[in-house]
C-alpha cells in the first residue's frame, strides 16, 4: 500500500502500530522480539529519474520474507523526510517498551547522495545520515542491522572499469543515486557514544553507484539478499542463515553482476553468530492421531502449529537435534528427535509427560515463527527407463502384434525422447517384420504425493521415426522409411528418490508407406519400465 496522502499515512500508522501492540510488543518476556522499518522511495530530488522496482521490486518483497522469519513489519513508501522521523520516533519509544531480547532492522532503497536520503523533494530540512545514526546508535534494541540499497558516492569510470561498462549499465537501468568525488566515511557516523548496544552492523549496497534493473525488476542488491534468503545463502550448509553469509553471498553476486562493492560494518560482541533466517531442509510427520498445540525447537528457532483435525501433517523444519512438546486437554508431552538432512523425522507413539509450564517457559533468545507446511522443492530431474511394451498395429494389410522395448530419458518436466526396437509377424503373411524407431516427446509432469512411494503423471505427445525391415528369413529383403505420431500417458511410483517403476500407454497413427496400400494406421502401446532418477 502507498502512502500517498498526509491522511492515509496517519491511519495507516495508527492501525500499524495498534497492530503491532496486539501482536505482542510487550508479550513473552524470554522471547526474542523482531522489528522491521523498512522505507522505499520512487522519486528523488529533482533531476533524478523515478525509480520503477523500489517498491514492486525491494520493499513489498523484503516485507514478506521479513514477516515469515518473525518480524513485526512496518513499511513507509514514498514518505517524505518528516514522516520517517516521526515513525522513527515512534519506534524508539515501543522498543523501549518491551521486556527481553529485541532486534532491530532497517532498510532504504531509493536515492541518496553522500549525506543525505532523497525521500522526495528535497525541503528545508532532509534526512541526513548523520541524524539517522545519532538514532540508530542510541537505539534501544540488542541486535541492530541497517540495510541502505542506495548510491552514496564514488568515481564511476574506476569503479566499473571503462566508460562503455558505464554507458551500458545506464542503458539497462538506473543508478540510485548523484555522482559525487568524496566517499562517505560511514563507520565514522556510526559508532555508539553511548549505550548498551550488544550489536549493530551497518549494510551498504555500494560506497559508490547502486543500480536497480529492468531484467531483474528490482534493485540488484536486494535481487540478490532475497534469492540468498531462500537458502543459497546458507554457505556452511548448516541449516541456518547468519547475517554474515548473508552479506558474503550477496556482496560476492552483486560484484560479479554489476561491479558495485557492497561494504560491512560490524561492531558486535558475540561468542556465537547469530542465526538470521532458517533453511528448510528437513521435515517433521505428524500422525492422524496426534491433536493439540505443537510446538517444535531445533536450535535458536521455534515453530508453533494448532492442529484439529485427525489427519496427518508435515511441516518444514530445520535439520539437527530438537524436541517437538504437544499441550492437549491441559496435559503436556514432549519427545526428542534428529531431524535428517533432506530427509523425515516420525513423532514416535511413546512421550514423555512434562509439566505444561515447561512448555510455555522460552528460552532467552528464541525466535518464535509460524509453523509452514512442508513443501519438497521441485528440482530438474533427468530419468532414464529401461522398458518393455507390446504394440498392436491395425491395418487390413498388415495388422500385427509386435513385441520390443528400449531406452527412454526424460529431463526436467517437459521433455524426453525414446529409442524402441520391435519385431512382430503380420497375421497370414509368409514374412515378419522388424523395426526402429526415435521418438522425442514433449508434455508436463504432475508430482503428486510425498516420498517415498511418489507419484508422478506424465501427459504428452510424440513424434516417430525410424526404418522399418521386412524379412523372408533372418536376412532384411526391404526396407522402408516410417514416421507417425500420437499421445502419451505416463504413471511412476518412486519407491525411492533414485529407483520406481513406470506404466505407459502410447496411442495414435503410424505411417508405413507401402505399394499399393494406405500409408496410415491406428497404433497403442503398453510399456513397463524399470525407471531410475540420477
Amino acid at each position: 500500500m502507498t502512502l500517498g496522502s498526509d491522511w492515509m499515512i496517519v491511519m495507516v500508522r495508527i492501525l500499524g502500530f495498534l497492530l503491532l501492540g496486539w501482536l505482542g510488543w510487550g508479550a513473552v518476556a524470554h522471547a526474542e522480539t523482531r522489528v522491521a522499518l523498512l522505507v522505499g522511495h520512487q522519486n528523488g530530488w529533482k533531476g533524478e529519474p523515478r525509480l520503477d522496482y523500489v517498491l514492486s521490486g525491494d520493499v513489498r518483497p523484503l516485507a514478506r520474507k521479513l514477516s515469515d522469519l518473525g518480524f513485526q513489519v512496518l513499511q513507509l513508501e514514498n514518505s517524505d523526510a518528516k514522516d520517517v522521523r516521526q515513525v522513527l520516533q515512534r519506534v524508539s519509544k515501543q522498543l523501549r517498551s518491551i521486556q527481553g531480547t529485541k532486534t532491530f532492522l532497517f532498510y532504504y532503497s531509493g536515492h541518496a547522495d553522500p549525506s543525505h536520503f532523497h525521500l522526495g523533494p528535497k525541503g528545508k530540512n532532509p534526512l541526513s545520515y548523520k541524524e539517522f545514526s545519532s538514532f540508530f546508535s542510541s537505539l534501544p534494541a540488542d541486535r541492530k542491522i541497517a540495510i541502505f540499497d542506495s548510491c552514496y558516492s564514488g568515481e564511476i569510470i574506476r569503479r566499473f572499469g571503462s566508460l562503455k561498462r558505464f554507458q551500458s549499465m545506464l542503458k539497462r537501468g538506473k543508478a540510485k543515486g548523484i555522482r559525487a568525488r568524496r566517499k562517505l566515511a560511514l563507520h565514522r557516523l556510526l559508532l555508539p557514544k553511548q549505550g548498551f548496544e550488544q550489536g549493530m552492523r551497518v549494510i551498504a549496497s555500494s560506497l559508490d553507484i547502486s543500480w536497480e534493473l529492468r531484467e531483474r525488476k528490482a534493485s540488484v542488491f536486494t535481487y540478490h539478499l532475497l534469492s540468498g534468503l531462500k537458502g543459497p545463502a546458507d554457505l556452511n550448509h548448516d541449516g541456518r542463515i547468519t547475517v554474515d553469509e548473508l552479506f558474503d553471498y550477496t556482496s560476492q553476486k552483486v560484484l560479479n553482476e554489476t561491479g558495485q562493492r557492497p561494504q560491512q560494518f560490524v561492531l558486535v560482541k558475540r561468542s556465537t553468530p547469530y542465526m538470521f533466517a532458517p533453511v528448510y531442509r528437513s521435515q517433521l510427520r505428524i500422525g492422524s492421531e496426534v491433536i493439540g498445540k505443537i510446538k517444535v525447537a531445533v536450535a535458536n528457532f521455534v515453530w508453533t502449529q494448532k492442529k484439529q483435525e485427525h489427519r496427518p501433517m508435515r511441516l518444514a523444519v530445520v535439520d539437527g537435534k530438537g524436541t517437538v512438546s504437544l499441550e492437549h486437554k491441559g496435559r503436556c508431552f514432549r519427545q526428542s528427535l534428529w531431524f535428517p538432512k533432506g530427509g523425515e523425522a516420525k513423532l514416535r507413539t511413546q512421550w514423555n509427560k512434562i509439566p505444561c509450564r515447561q512448555v510455555a517457559r522460552r528460552r532467552k533468545g528464541l525466535i518464535v515463527l509460524q509453523a509452514q507446511p512442508y513443501a519438497p522443492r521441485r528440482r530438474t530431474r533427468t530419468t532414464l527407463a529401461v522398458f518393455g511394451g507390446y504394440t498392436q498395429t491395425l491395418a487390413p494389410f498388415v495388422e500385427n502384434m509386435n513385441w520390443g522395448g528400449g531406452l527412454q530419458l526424460r529431463w526436467g518436466r517437459h521433455w524426453g525422447g525414446s529409442v524402441q526396437v520391435v519385431a512382430g509377424i503380420p497375421q497370414d503373411k509368409g514374412f515378419w517384420l522388424s523395426s526402429v524407431w526415435l521418438r522425442p516427446e514433449a508434455g508436463w509432469t504432475w508430482e503428486l504425493g510425498r516420498s517415498p512411494l511418489r507419484l508422478d503423471v506424465f501427459l504428452g505427445v510424440y513424434l516417430q521415426a525410424g526404418l522399418v525391415f521386412q524379412h523372408n528369413g533372418l536376412t532384411p529383403t526391404g526396407v522402408v522409411f516410417g514416421g507417425g505420431g500420437g499421445g502419451i500417458l505416463d504413471i511412476s511410483w518412486w519407491f525411492s528418490r533414485i529407483v520406481g517403476l513406470r506404466l505407459g500407454a502410447r496411442a495414435g497413427f503410424s505411417l508405413i508407406p507401402i505399394r499399393e496400400r494406405p500409408p496410415f494406421a491406428f497404433e497403442w502401446q503398453a510399456q513397463v519400465s524399470a525407471v531410475f532418477a540420477f
